[in-house]
């Protein structure tokens, strides 16, 4: 699993959770999800990423049981904001979950 976050102009974020390596294509779902809140984001572990998630202006999430290659992009606008997010992959039952918070303060 891994994490690409691109600021685009400074005060909007854009994430997307990707494969790499050996797991290229092998994913059976992926998700990837921002917000200005941390509450917004599950903890580590488990697959509960996206229950129950709606999007607003300040929190964002793709969430699929069929990707295989990536998952986003999701964009939030947080000017002088902290963000925080989370990606799962599900890998033939094996599923990996993490998350971030607070972080690209700016």
């Amino acid at each position: 699993m891994e994490e690409e976050r691109h600021p685009e102009n400074g005060s909007t974020n854009c994430l997307v959770n990707r494969t790499r390596d050996g797991s290229w294509g092998q994913a059976a779902g992926m998700a990837v999800a921002v917000s200005k809140s941390s509450v917004d984001i599950p903890a580590t572990g488990g697959s509960t990423l996206c229950s129950g998630f709606i999007d607003t202006a300040s929190r964002q999430a793709d969430c699929s049981n069929s990707y295989a290659y990536y998952a986003g992009p999701v964009r939030i606008y947080a000017p002088n904001s902290c963000i925080s997010f989370g990606a799962r992959v599900n890998t033939g039952g094996w599923i990996e979950h993490a998350k971030w918070a607070n972080r690209h303060c700016g």
